[in-house]
């Protein structure tokens, strides 16, 4: 009789109209690892397009399965989804555009196995970006930031997200989920993903990973991630989300922090507000309805910080002198 080995890993794999080169790109990454003791969960959006086709091939691996939603759950809506199948101990996202190196997996695997305190552990990773995005500048910015302040190694959950609060939540310092795996019992202390954040609902989720265990960042590249214009973080660039889920990730960031070190995250949040609110108007100079009603939004969630900071900001405009 065979012997079936034990999964050790959910692999959550939540697709939505792939190009196919790409999804083909990932799942070889993914049959390529030395680590094989997986399940892969496909939770396929509604459209009309070929995703089964393209994964026909692969799925007589007993170790892949087929979810098809029978509905349209979005982004968020969908990574939940992907979350209620498996009950390996260690979790991984994998997305349709991204591919690994052969050890990516097992060297994930090994850092959570040797560090029980660790909650999830982060791989460094390059970025293959498409000619003449406006975002390409920022992927290069991050990952400078990070290798400047960010040792490799183990990091305290809460003094990470209290150093991090102090950065203004910016960048996304613990990474892009496909390079990200995660300890079960941890996802289920933190809950389910934000599914009103689009921009940042992977930052949402690791600001609250934070509470309930230590974080790891292993620098060696084992990965790529596809920056393309119909990716969702592209376009949702475009519209300026992320200006507005930052915003309230902070106003909830001081909920999470120890009592006796409220006071001092507070004075932090609201410089980061002010400066958050110039950015906002400095950026959307020529206010348009949808915009109004985004910064009506904003003051009725932080009154009084936003209307000073505008009314700052309208005083700083109006002494400045005009150009003849």
């Amino acid at each position: 009789m065979a012997v079936v080995s034990v999964s050790m890993i959910d692999i959550l794999l939540p697709t939505y109209r792939p190009q196919t080169a790409h999804l083909r790109a990932a799942m070889e990454s993914l049959l390529a690892q030395t680590e094989n003791r997986w399940q892969l969960w496909i939770c396929n959006e509604p459209a009309e397009d070929s995703t089964h086709t393209i994964m026909e091939p692969y799925l007589g691996d007993a170790r892949i399965h087929w979810k098809q939603n029978a509905r349209r759950l979005g982004i968020g809506g969908n990574w939940n989804n992907c979350l209620q199948y498996g009950n390996a101990p260690y979790i991984q996202f994998l997305f349709q555009d991204d591919v690994w190196d052969p050890l990516y997996l097992e060297t994930a695997l090994q850092i959570l196995q040797k560090n029980p305190d660790v909650g999830m552990v982060s791989i460094a990773h390059k970025y293959a970006i498409t000619e003449n995005m406006r975002t390409a500048p920022i992927y290069g910015e991050v990952q400078t930031f990070i290798q400047e302040h960010v040792p490799p190694g183990k990091h305290n959950g809460m003094d990470m997200l209290l150093q991090w609060i102090e950065w203004g939540l910016r960048p996304n310092i613990i990474g892009e989920p496909s390079f990200v795996m995660l300890r079960r019992e941890t996802v289920r202390k933190t809950g389910h993903f934000r599914e009103t954040m689009v921009q940042n609902i992977d930052s949402e989720f690791w600001m609250r990973m934070l509470q309930h265990g230590n974080w790891y960042r292993h620098p060696n590249v084992l990965g790529m991630f596809r920056i393309h214009p119909n990716a969702a973080s592209a376009e949702n660039f475009a519209e300026a989300k992320g200006i507005f889920e930052r915003w309230t990730m902070l106003h909830s960031a001081q909920r999470m922090v120890p009592p006796d070190r409220r006071k001092q995250v507070r004075s932090i949040l609201r410089q980061h507000v002010r400066a958050m609110a110039h950015k906002f108007l400095e950026r959307y100079g020529n206010v348009s309805i949808s915009e109004t009603t985004s910064i009506a939004a904003l003051i009725a969630r932080h009154p009084i910080a936003t209307l000073r900071s505008i009314v700052r900001f309208a005083h700083q405009r109006l002494q400045k002198p005009t150009k003849p």
